[in-house]
């Protein structure tokens, strides 16, 4: 059992415990071990490569995803599908803001008997980042998935994911509840918040564990709850819609808002490309019975590391490390800034 995992069965972090136990390998898939040279450990920045496909009995094992990344942005190579991990861009980690470890959506995978790794938030969890950190070399995609694989508390209702502009306006919103609501508005203000999209009938907030996927392509937004595709709604946004990347980026909660996103979370990427909220089953959170190939990102405080000047070419197999962790960035107090819009009615 890898250390703070005892307990996880049942749903909670040992406490007092992490320093005495060993080292939790959580770098590379089980398939990839015994090859020297894979991990999933993420690039700076939160920014993963799109997951491989487990190799065949006898081929060799991965490359490292700085390798893999730069493979995937080689032209022709599925560049504009690379993932930005949100949760290791803002830095949630054991210990921070109300943040503990807790078990994942499946309690054993092939190959071992420990269960998928989660971080636990309560209503002390404030993280929020530079939007740019989370695209430091990119425009934010205008079509695009936003998946999360989440536990959220009976009965809440909150904001997973809010994405603000450098006026305070709020573009963007993910939220996590009973009909829930997907905030979205253009440098135009496209649309009105009466017009927003609201998933009726649907609740994300039921005690358990859900896959939810979020698909944004052209004027309509998909969702896709356990990989199951519930509803498509038109999004009335303007034909070259975008959200600035000059603001600043929250995780679990708006500006001004009460309601405050308290559960477990395994997963919170988003993707530019709307397809990728259609796999999310196969490729990014598969079921119990396959391999978890990107399992949670550096949970324990005192597993950063800090990345070699110089690394490897693309196909040399050197030891996968792992990187630091992003700078923390603290949004402004309330009353220094613009007030954000309120759910619709």
């Amino acid at each position: 059992m890898c250390r703070g995992q005892e307990g996880l069965r049942f749903g909670t972090a040992a406490a007092g415990s992490a320093r005495s136990q060993p080292r939790c390998h959580l770098g590379c898939p089980r398939w990839a071990e015994s090859g020297g040279g894979g991990t999933a450990w993420g690039a700076p920045g939160g920014i993963i490569p799109p997951p491989p496909q487990p190799p065949a009995p006898g081929s060799p094992s991965p490359a490292c995803p700085d390798r893999l990344l730069r493979a995937s942005a080689a032209p022709g190579r599925g560049a504009r599908s690379v993932p930005v991990d949100v949760l290791q861009t803002l830095g949630m980690k054991d210990g921070r803001d109300g943040v503990a470890v807790t078990a994942g959506i499946c309690t054993q995978r092939p190959g071992t008997e420990d269960p998928d790794l989660a971080f636990r938030v309560d209503n002390r969890t404030q993280l929020s980042a530079p939007t740019r950190q989370l695209f430091p070399d990119s425009s934010f995609p205008e079509d695009f998935s936003i998946l999360a694989t989440v536990r959220a508390r009976r009965g809440g209702q909150a904001f997973l994911l809010s994405i603000y502009d450098e006026r305070g306006v709020q573009q963007l919103g993910l939220e996590v509840g009973r009909s829930p609501v997907f905030l979205y508005e253009d440098q135009d203000g496209h649309p009105a918040p009466e017009r927003y999209p609201v998933f009726r009938k649907v609740n994300l907030a039921d005690g358990r564990w859900h896959r939810v996927a979020l698909a944004v392509e052209g004027t309509n937004v998909s969702l896709l709850v356990d990989c199951h595709l519930l509803a498509t709604l038109p999004l009335e946004r303007g034909p070259r819609p975008v959200v600035s990347t000059e603001g600043v980026t929250l995780f679990g909660a708006r500006l001004l808002d009460e309601e405050v996103f308290e559960g477990d979370i395994q997963q919170l990427l988003i993707v530019p490309d709307p397809a990728a909220a259609h796999s999310y089953c196969q490729l990014y959170m598969p079921a119990c019975d396959q391999p978890l190939l990107y399992p949670l990102l550096a949970p324990f405080p005192e597993e950063v590391g800090t990345r070699p000047s110089s690394g490897g070419t693309l196909g040399s197999s050197p030891p996968c490390r792992r990187p630091p962790m992003p700078t923390f960035f603290s949004v402004l107090p309330l009353a220094e800034r613009p007030g954000a819009q309120r759910r619709p009615a």
